[in-house]
């Protein structure tokens, strides 16, 4: 005897998915062979395409199974079973049939949801889980490898961003000031009218602070403010949605560039820490949701998780911070300490590594950028004097400055501090146990 084949329960009021005419369908025994059910056509249909919502009727029949040891007659026709995609408050049975399943169309939920979502930071640690990857050893390094290079690159961006915002918010503010200037001379020489420089001035500020303003209002609404406190939600796990798209990045640094040369009291270390964490984010994915950038060569499958993501937006607002405020051990600092919610100690050193680079290579430009060309260039090089993307005044003085080449000497002396305070804190733990060894010591 076959077995009969279960109903499905019906969803709300509406009714089953398989009617009652399916039970002539249903196999039979033939001999000691049993004639297995064929399911009938099943057609699918979505809300916008019934005819109740003056749309045109449009499906797609699926082709029912055939079985090799029969199967139903040419003069039997299955009935027609109905599947609805989407929310419908009318009654559908004079258009489809008795017998459909209506289902919620889920794709406004997943919309809605998107930006209620947060990041998975938890990874599988099961037994089976680290003994899988304690056996790929290789991958294990090449992947290691991978972050530093990756973090490399991070600081290397991070500072390209800083000197972009640099560079042009000197040349705005110049044009700026230089203009004013000049119509101030004119209006000395009685060749513009009394107030004519002051309405110049005014024109031009308020024509960067519409840009800026047009940036962060029309273009990409999440770009404003600082962006400092929405780093801090990311780093927590609160998925913020196109906080770390690349068009942000664009709309933040157009922001704060023409912000700052419009006259308005803006700094520079948000956008800074904001502009960071987004190459971070962005270099370390692969890819570009803003430009549909997304390649076989930039897929690091090994990065493409919650988890590394979060690790290299973690380097990338501490680049920021090294490059606003030339102090790669404070970018380290601020990640540890008001950022990130999640540690460990490799992350340290990566950051450590990131902001240092980021802050080196922007003072390596700002260097290059304040040669002196009428003398052939020979203070290329030289550094000490940088402070960063923002300026606390001039504290030039001569014999000050140090000189490329000696950076090496800087790094040598830096591995003998390292090894003395490791001497310290290993002669220090010995001493401990010692004392601990002795019962005359530890009690004394």
């Amino acid at each position: 005897m076959a077995e009969r084949a279960p109903q499905s329960e019906p969803i709300g009021e509406r009714k089953p998915l398989l009617s009652n005419a399916n039970a002539s369908a249903r196999s039979e025994p033939t001999g000691s062979l049993l004639r297995a059910p064929i399911p009938p056509p099943i057609t699918v249909a979505r809300v916008s395409d019934v005819p109740g919502s003056s749309l045109s009727f449009r499906t797609r029949e699926e082709p029912s199974a055939s079985s090799s040891v029969g199967s139903t007659s040419p003069k039997e026709e299955a009935p027609r079973q109905f599947m609805i995609l989407g929310d419908y408050g009318g009654n559908l049975q004079s258009e489809l049939s008795e017998d459909s399943l209506f289902l919620p169309d889920s794709s406004k939920l997943k919309r809605k949801a998107q930006h209620m979502e947060s990041f998975d930071y938890d990874f599988f640690e099961s037994r089976v889980n680290q003994q899988h990857e304690h056996e790929q050893v290789k991958e294990i390094h090449m992947l290691n490898l991978g972050r530093w290079v990756m973090t490399f690159f991070i600081g290397l961006g991070t500072a390209g961003v800083a000197c972009f915002i640099e560079k042009f918010t000197e040349l705005f503010s110049s044009i700026r000031l230089e203009t004013m200037e000049r119509m101030l001379v004119k209006e000395q020489t009685g060749h513009s009218n009394f107030g004519s420089a002051y309405l110049v001035y005014a024109g031009i500020s308020l024509g960067y602070v519409a840009i800026a303003s047009y940036c962060v209002a029309i273009l990409c609404p999440v770009a404003g403010g600082s962006g400092i406190s929405e780093i801090k939600a990311t780093l927590n796990g609160i998925k913020i949605h196109r906080i770390v798209r690349l068009k942000t990045l664009f709309c933040k640094a157009l922001g704060v560039l023409f912000s700052v040369s419009g006259g308005l009291p803006v700094g520079k270390e948000g956008p800074m820490i904001h502009s960071g964490a987004i190459i971070g984010a962005g270099l370390s994915q692969g890819k570009s949701s803003s430009f549909g950038l997304d390649t076989s060569w930039t897929k690091f499958k090994g990065f493409r998780n919650d988890k590394e993501k979060r690790d290299f937006i973690s380097s990338g607002a501490a680049a920021g911070v090294g490059a606003a405020f030339g102090a790669p051990i404070g970018g380290v600092l601020f990640a540890l300490e008001e950022g990130a919610s999640f540690w460990h100690q490799n992350l340290t050193w990566r950051t450590f590594f990131c902001s240092m680079v980021s802050a080196f290579v922007l003072n390596l430009w700002s260097a290059f950028q304040n040669q002196d060309y009428g003398t052939g260039g020979e203070k290329w090089g030289h550094l000490g004097n940088q402070t960063g993307t923002l300026s606390f005044g001039s504290f030039d003085a001569e014999n000050k400055s140090y000189a490329i080449w000696d950076v090496p000497i800087f790094l040598a002396i830096g591995m003998v501090g390292g090894l003395l305070g490791a001497l310290f804190n290993q002669a220090n733990t010995y001493l401990s146990l010692f004392r601990r060894a002795t019962p005359a010591l530890s009690h004394k």
